[in-house]
């Protein structure tokens, strides 16, 4: 509170009460004064009598976009949140999905916590998953210790031609390095193929340039680093998603 404020206020009404006594008492006809006396509370700076009011202001927070690809999750859904309800709310923005499957983990993995699927092929997170794909290519997991247990897990996007997603940063499939000054790439990689990260979000990259890893004449490999306008998203994916353990590179 402004203590000078406090104290104006305080002025004003011992002011008030005097001038209230001194007018039933010298009245020229002998009646008392019965107006109401004037409350309002002097500015101290200005002299102004005006009461001031305050107005409030409230900050608008915009939508979250639907559709946007994050770190821990797609639009307003995060990792975590019952399959249902991601399911539903995708199927209303994108339509019916492509595919809808589902696989189990019977098996538990040398790694505390994992599951392996019964011909040792895949590991994941938990003994059952479903994984739904949507014609834009964008895939959704859900796992958990039962089918009707799911919570969403991860989610992988690639091969859409019309690059319809995308991250925080403007983060697509086709989109160039040389566009993304916050994404950081690994140094080597597969040949033409390489990795990096933007947003929080794991991606694989094609070099058309300078390969990210070759073979010299001795059989050494060779890690470089290609011109970043040479390379671009050739796909992107995050949290928790069934993991073959026997792909190449």
């Amino acid at each position: 509170m402004n203590r000078h404020r406090t104290l104006g206020g305080l002025a004003a009404l011992v002011l008030v009460a005097v001038v209230g006594c001194s007018s039933t008492t010298s009245n020229s006809g002998g009646t008392p004064d019965t107006s109401a006396p004037d409350t309002s509370v002097p500015d101290t700076a200005t002299g102004d009598t005006s009461v001031s009011s305050t107005t409030s202001t409230s900050t608008t927070i915009p939508p979250v976009d639907a559709l946007l690809l994050r770190s821990d999750g797609v639009g307003a859904h995060d990792f975590g949140d019952d399959v249902t309800d991601v399911y539903d709310d995708f199927e209303t923005l994108l339509g019916f999905p492509e595919s809808d499957l589902t696989d189990e983990y019977p098996v538990p993995s040398a790694i505390a916590g994992m599951y392996d699927s019964v011909d040792g092929e895949y590991e994941f997170i938990a003994p059952f998953s479903r994984t739904v794909c949507w014609a834009n290519t964008l895939c959704m997991v859900f796992g958990g210790s039962s089918a009707g247990a799911l919570s969403f897990t991860g989610w992988r996007y690639t091969d859409d031609a019309a690059a319809t997603l995308s991250s925080e940063s403007g983060a697509s499939l086709g989109t160039s390095w040389s566009a993304l000054p916050g994404m950081t790439v690994s140094e080597g990689g597969c040949y033409t193929v390489g990795y990096g990260e933007v947003d929080g979000i794991q991606v694989v990259l094609l070099s058309i340039g300078l390969q990210f890893t070759e073979v010299d004449s001795s059989g050494n490999y060779i890690n470089n680093t290609p011109d970043p306008a040479d390379v671009t998203i050739m796909s992107m994916e995050t949290g928790d998603l069934p993991l073959s353990l026997y792909g190449d590179c």
